[in-house]
């Protein structure tokens, strides 16, 4: 999409059903490069050990280290989310919390001041599924698309 703000989604799974804030992240202009989530590129980051002796130890290993914000203390989701950062390419990051997801709500202050220090515009998003706040949404999404913009053109300058 020429001209589409590349987002790098991160926070809660998507579960089906629940698509309403990427169409509006995709709906106003961006373009979702990378989906940092459960139901994104989480469980793929890492392959199991395919040559270990105990097959079923190799995968509890492997799920064992996901990234993931039940894991406490999850410093590696950090060090993923500079990996993704570096090798996707984005121009914001949202961050998409469920109101009852603790967790991630939690993380969210971490992913923030990593955003930050990556140079990048940051959109935490806490909503439910109910579709009651998707204009709300969208114009704090837009908003951050002209934070983009303006801090695109100003470098170009």
């Amino acid at each position: 999409k020429p001209g589409a703000v590349r987002v790098l989604l991160t926070g809660v799974p998507i579960a089906h059903g629940a698509e309403r804030v990427v169409d509006i992240i995709e709906g106003k202009g961006g373009l979702i490069v990378c989906a940092e989530n459960c139901t994104g590129v989480k469980p793929i980051l890492d392959d199991v050990d395919e040559n270990a002796e105990d097959p079923i130890r190799a995968l509890a290993e492997k799920y064992f280290k996901l990234p993931c914000s039940v894991m406490t203390k999850n410093e590696k989701r950090m060090e993923s989310l500079k990996k993704l950062v570096e090798e996707y390419k984005p121009q914001c990051i949202i961050e998409l919390v469920w109101q009852a997801c603790i967790t991630y709500d939690v993380e969210s202050y971490g992913v923030k001041r990593l955003a930050g220090e990556l140079g990048l515009p940051y959109l935490r998003i806490e909503t439910d599924y109910s579709p009651s706040d998707s204009e709300r949404i969208g114009v704090r999404v837009e908003a951050l698309y002209e934070t983009v913009r303006g801090t695109s053109q100003r470098m170009e300058n």
